[in-house]
């Protein structure tokens, strides 16, 4: 058989295995893969040959097995074997090395082992090859972010800027980027032009409900991720992102069906475990969540995320169970691999925690410290948003509201209760009470919820505000109050029964907003001592955002809190509304009795049945469990700490009997 006759058979295997793999027969195609570079050895000699004659031979046999080799070390790749890619990559670019794929792909698989210098050579490799190929574009801007090197990332894909018209990925790819530096509303556009050029697409979806959720839009999020599973019940990503969202609300019932829904089509699924576990952590169930985040440890392979997060939820876990030295060491475990900043800041919150909860108050401000330090590192991408809270703040402290509600709207729908919004300042007052009134079936709880805060974004978009609401007409109100219930079932058209109650804590400056849309509106005010609140946001690890960047810093939190309550005394006394107000430390220590309060506002009638929920027992121990998450006078301890907040509240705290 001469060569000629040779080469011909290699090629018919090279095209077999081709038309396996875009079949999706992985099985096939890599033996077939494997049988066309069982053959190399044959040709080495053509290979080496110099002769003229034997050029065109020696091309397409050198791109056959380009080919073939590049193909096998994607397989490599998606098991995740990245030694094995790198060493098929290399072996495609000795016989091909104009090829721009194996380049490319050797970038790739560069990034995901870390090796960022030998990353970018082998994507600008590729670039010099081919300055337009938007594959390495893509990756030469990940690896420039990934070295802290946004600015070059961001030019890398600026200079095919045309291509954005009509590439589905570049747009999703250049989104991401956007999302990474905190460009949330352009990336967010980015992910939209990726779906009017491909509807329907999974990565785009899944990419716009990360970043709507970013941006609080949790009721379009959780839109995106219906839209996928149409299209793909069983994916799991969007049904655990779904899972995820709702246990950001606070509706923890439905956050674990998603969850175990996507368990059932994979019990092994990593990132859904490492979720589960923390949910089970955030309802108290530690010994379970303790379990789940031990079994996801002891799986191989471990991702870095679902890693982090197991070990966070075993830490905290331990911590809860009283075994707060064995959480101190899984601490240091983790600290030891290779974390980020956003990583880092909330280790060393829990560490904070971990020392606060042995009374070591020295230590644990230490750790919280360095923890809001690396806060605002991580959002430094917010910092020309951070004033838009104390801004607004500032705002409704000089408004004229005295006419707001000279013709207040009645739009109680028939079968609506009244709305109830829990409020008060960002962390202890709202949650304990939340805490209990969850409890009640129902009650329709919206944890967290930024429905309202969404609501005046639009409002206010094009109009002045607060003066809108005082033009705002009728239909109007009713439009937007249609809205907040739609968005609020799920954007369903329905308004739903019982009562629905809204526990974002800083509603309560968007009380004229409420009152314009729900006239019959019930507020509970419910308050923990002023350093404590302030003690408790500087312990916090929150997500970063323009409001949270607010929460980093003594000052600025006093500031804030300062500034809240006298718009909340301001609201009392120019505006008419239900409202009580409820100290969180006397329902701690008297739960039956303080919670027959807010009972009584909230359903005189008891239609919910909601008492004999909420019995003697059944308080007792729910304050029981409240106790360590929300100690009373944790302040004390760190009270050097808070000369300067303590000043700032002094009115307030001898106002509210502190």
């Amino acid at each position: 058989m001469n060569n000629q006759t040779n080469i011909k058979s290699v090629v018919q295997l090279l095209n077999q295995a081709v038309s396996h793999h875009q079949a999706g027969e992985k099985k096939e195609a890599e033996a077939k893969y494997n049988e066309t570079l069982s053959h190399e050895p044959d040709f080495r000699a053509l290979l080496a040959s110099n002769q003229q004659a034997v050029r065109e031979s020696q091309t397409l046999l050198r791109t056959v097995f380009s080919q073939a080799y590049n193909n096998l070390g994607v397989f490599r790749e998606e098991e995740k074997n990245y030694g094995q890619a790198i060493s098929s990559f290399r072996h495609a670019l000795d016989h091909a090395p104009g090829s721009v794929e194996a380049h490319t792909n050797l970038a790739r698989v560069f990034r995901k082992r870390r090796n960022l210098e030998k990353a970018l050579a082998s994507a600008r490799a590729a670039l010099e090859l081919k300055p337009e190929y938007i594959p390495a574009i893509i990756q030469l801007s990940k690896i420039c972010y990934a070295l802290r090197r946004p600015d070059e990332a961001i030019e890398a894909v600026m200079k095919v800027t045309p291509w954005l018209e009509k590439h589905t990925r570049l747009n999703i790819e250049y989104g991401r980027l956007l999302e990474k530096t905190g460009q949330l509303v352009e990336a967010r556009e980015r992910f939209h032009k990726a779906l009017s050029l491909e509807p329907g697409h999974i990565l785009a979806l899944l990419s716009l409900g990360g970043v709507n959720f970013k941006l609080d839009k949790y009721g379009e999020a959780l839109e995106n991720y219906q839209a996928i599973l149409k299209i793909d019940p069983e994916n799991i990503l969007a049904t655990t992102n779904v899972g995820f969202i709702m246990q950001r609300m606070g509706q923890f019932g439905e956050a674990m069906n998603a969850y175990k829904a996507s368990l059932s089509l994979d019990p092994g699924h990593l990132e859904t475990l490492s979720l589960y576990g923390s949910l089970l952590e955030m309802t108290g169930k530690y010994d379970q969540g303790l379990a789940i985040s031990q079994q996801v440890l002891a799986m191989p392979k471990l991702e870095d995320r679902p890693y982090y997060t197991a070990h966070i939820t075993k830490a905290r876990c331990e911590r809860r169970l009283g075994r707060t030295i064995e959480a101190l060491e899984t601490l240091k475990t983790l600290l030891g691999g290779p974390v980020g900043v956003a990583e880092r800041s909330r280790i060393y919150y829990e560490f904070g925690l971990a020392h606060d909860s042995l009374d070591q108050t020295e230590e644990a401000f230490r750790y919280f410290k360095k923890a809001n330090s690396l806060f605002l590192e991580q959002g430094s991408a917010f910092e020309a948003a951070k004033n838009d809270l104390p801004d607004f703040i500032s705002t409704m402290q000089k408004s004229d509201l005295s006419t707001l509600q000279e013709s207040p709207y009645s739009l109680k729908t028939e079968g609506q209760e009244a709305p109830v919004f829990i409020v008060g300042f960002v962390i202890g007052g709202v949650q304990v009470v939340s805490a209990f009134l969850s409890q009640v079936p129902e009650f329709q709880i919206l944890e967290d919820s930024t429905l309202i805060i969404g609501l005046r974004r639009s409002i206010s978009k094009d109009q002045q505000y607060p003066e809108c609401l005082l033009k705002m007409s009728a239909d109007e109100a009713r439009a937007w109050a249609g809205q907040y219930h739609k968005l609020k079932n799920g954007n369903s058209p329905e308004t739903g029964s019982g009562i629905s109650i809204n526990t974002h804590p800083l509603n309560f400056l968007d009380l004229p907003l409420i009152l314009k849309l729900f006239p019959d509106a019930k507020v509970i005010f419910a308050m923990i001592h002023p350093l404590d609140a302030v003690l408790n946001c500087y312990m916090k690890d929150f997500v970063p955002n323009p409001a949270t960047m607010n929460f980093a810093d003594f000052k600025d939190i006093s500031e804030i809190y300062a500034a809240s309550m006298e718009v909340w005394e301001k609201y009392k006394s120019e505006l008419s509304f239900d409202y009580i107000e409820l100290k969180v430390e006397n329902l701690l220590a008297r739960p039956r009795r303080e919670i027959k309060k807010v009972l009584n506002f909230i359903d005189p009638e008891n239609k919910t049945g909601a008492r004999k929920v909420l019995d003697k027992a059944a308080c007792a121990e729910i304050a029981g469990n409240l106790f360590e998450r929300y100690p009373s006078g944790r302040w004390i301890r760190y009270k050097k700490h808070l000369k300067a907040a303590s000043k700032r509240l002094a009115l307030t705290i001898k106002k509210y009997g502190y």
